[in-house]
């Protein structure tokens, strides 16, 4: 796999770790063409600021954590910047090359990778 031609996949959960959130992915980007892999805390993260129903709840699964991370130097909540979110709705499901596939739990071998639930 060539990394500057094809990417540097990154299929960890993202969003619960504060530093990436606050821009500690921006070295990471200036470096080498990165990818990010949409997971299940960023769904679930993103259902919960849309106000969509969620089959888990989003603040006992690292939430509170995210949540926390979003405060001013007077300890007031703040939201989740618009660019910030954004940014985490442009991850993909999945990333292929012509190679290897990524995706951030696991797949289903007999189901095509836009097909995948």
């Amino acid at each position: 796999m060539d990394h500057e031609r094809d990417g540097t996949p990154v299929t960890a959960t993202q969003i619960d770790a504060t530093a990436f959130l606050h821009g500690g992915d921006a070295t990471l980007r200036d470096r080498c063409r990165l990818v990010l892999i949409l997971g299940n805390h960023e769904e679930m993260m993103l259902s919960f600021i849309d106000g969509k129903p969620q089959p888990d709840d989003w603040l006992h699964f690292g939430g509170i954590e995210t949540v926390e991370s979003y405060r001013d130097a007077n300890g007031k909540a703040c939201p989740v910047p618009k660019e910030q979110l954004e940014f985490i709705r442009t991850w993909g499901d999945f990333f292929e090359t012509p190679s290897h596939f990524f995706v951030h739990g696991s797949y289903e071998p007999e189901a095509a990778l836009t097909r995948q639930r």
